[in-house]
């Protein structure tokens, strides 16, 4: 559509307009900025119009009324861009190489230590004296697999 010696975008549009603004936008930006298809000889030519505005009319179905609104496009092509990178983040992701292997850590734990070094059955239990307030289940479960260990090298050891 040619206005005021400016050639525009212009989109017809039936349904409401009021909630896909920033999708029209982006897709009159689109638009303007694609070129004309040549069959006879292959080539692509740009289509000459203005990449600021465009022009929807909206014809809304069954209702009698014509409205005209600008559209601004160039804000229409700032999305567009910034939904290529995010396009393209997320291809990035899918690709799995924003989130790394995970890393295994275990926190200091003083008391499982000393649990762990316990060399007789004997020291065993006074470290569950020295450390009565801080002991936990975790503890528990530990110095009794301790408790075996120890028993079963005492017993080896008296064969």
């Amino acid at each position: 559509m040619q206005i005021g010696g400016t050639r525009h975008i212009a989109d017809l549009k039936t349904g409401n307009i009021g909630y896909g603004r920033l999708k029209i936008a982006m897709q009159l930006a689109m638009y303007a900025r694609s070129r004309a298809y040549n069959p006879a000889n292959g080539d692509r030519d740009p289509l000459d119009v203005d990449v600021d505005k465009a022009l929807v009319i909206h014809l809304p179905q069954g209702q009698a009324t014509c409205t005209l609104h600008w559209v601004d496009i160039a804000a229409g092509w700032s999305a567009v861009k910034v939904a290529a990178e995010v396009r393209d983040w997320r291809k990035r992701d899918r690709k799995g190489d924003l989130l790394g292997d995970p890393i295994s850590f275990t926190a200091a734990d003083p008391i499982g230590d000393a649990i762990g070094q316990a060399g007789s059955v004997a020291v065993l239990e006074q470290v569950w004296r020295d450390n009565e307030d801080s002991w936990t289940e975790v503890h528990t479960g530990s110095a009794a697999v301790r408790r075996q260990e120890l028993a079963a090298a005492e017993t080896s050891a008296a064969v």
